[in-house]
């Protein structure tokens, strides 16, 4: 089961993978949500610009100063990027009966990138996340409140949503609704902007 969470959302983390040398990153974070009936996946690219923040990362995991990541220091490093990564991140379920209560996920997988290079090493130091939880069960439709922001609030989260067949989409708060990818894109998530769904389930087919 849990490999084939994995798979769900596995070709957006390649997808999005990219060696990055030389520039800023516009957004540093970017979001892929995929909605099932009985889950929710999400998967998350995080990069830190290339020159003194990913220099400056690497050597603050560099515990014993010798100019090498070894395979602790690796682990603090990923586990902290993660941590920030999701810092501002939440998802929350709202019910028709007013029930309502805050996702908690699980990690899939966590892959690093360029996280074994020399703490002198300036290029982007990076982070792919997969992420799941399920989805109680219950009759009737359902909300999703997908909430996220960067700290240089000068900037966006941008969000792509996957909706399994099976599942209509009913109201997005904003974005562009493809049928026939099934896929709401030019999602911008910000402090004052989060992204509200409401969800109900196909009749007649997807």
């Amino acid at each position: 089961m849990r490999k084939q969470h994995a798979l769900y959302l596995g070709a957006a983390l390649l997808s999005w993978t990219s060696l990055v040398y030389g520039h800023r990153f516009e957004h540093p974070r970017q979001i892929r949500l995929g909605v099932k009936r009985d889950r929710v996946v999400v998967s998350m690219i995080y990069d830190l610009n290339p020159g003194e923040p990913s220099r400056t990362a690497r050597q603050l995991f560099d515990r014993n100063t010798d100019g090498v990541i070894d395979e602790g220091e690796r682990a603090l490093l990923e586990s902290w990027m993660e941590r920030t990564a999701l810092r501002f991140f939440s998802v929350s379920l709202s019910r028709p009966d007013g029930a309502s209560e805050q996702i908690g996920f699980e990690t899939l997988r966590r892959e690093g990138h360029r996280t074994t290079l020399p703490s002198s090493a300036t290029e982007t130091v990076g982070l792919s996340l997969l992420l799941s939880a399920p989805l109680p069960s219950g009759p009737g439709p359902f909300e999703l409140r997908v909430e996220d922001y960067e700290a240089d609030q000068r900037t966006h989260v941008p969000l792509v949503l996957d909706l399994e067949p099976g599942l209509s989409l009913d109201f997005s708060s904003q974005g562009e609704w493809h049928p026939a990818t099934r896929q709401l894109q030019r999602v911008e998530l910000s402090k004052d902007r989060p992204l509200r769904l409401r969800f109900s389930v196909s009749r007649g087919g997807p």
